[in-house]
């Protein structure tokens, strides 16, 4: 799933600009607990604007049993400045 997804973002955004990855390119059973072992497993973009894609792998373990999800993060800067805003109506 994380490499169908990558392929559409290199396809949309180009090649990502931060790179974590090592060689897993098909499920082993072994290959998660190298995953979950990394403190990234991933990829991101950003353009000139400092808005940011990151694309990543998490791996959590419950009884020797690895469970890995796909997530991706969007942030852009005028979402930002309006949470940051949020947060000092709130205060």
């Amino acid at each position: 799933m994380y490499l169908d997804v990558k392929s559409k973002m290199i396809e949309k955004y180009g090649s990502p600009v931060v790179i974590h990855e090592n060689e897993i390119n098909t499920y082993h059973g072994g290959e998660l607990r190298k995953i979950a072992e990394m403190d990234v497993y991933g990829c991101g973009w950003t353009d000139e604007g400092l808005n940011r894609i990151s694309l990543m792998i998490t791996v959590e373990e419950m009884d020797f049993i690895y469970f890995a999800s796909v997530r991706v993060d969007i942030s852009n800067n005028s979402s930002v400045e309006k949470s940051r805003e949020n947060v000092l109506d709130d205060m």
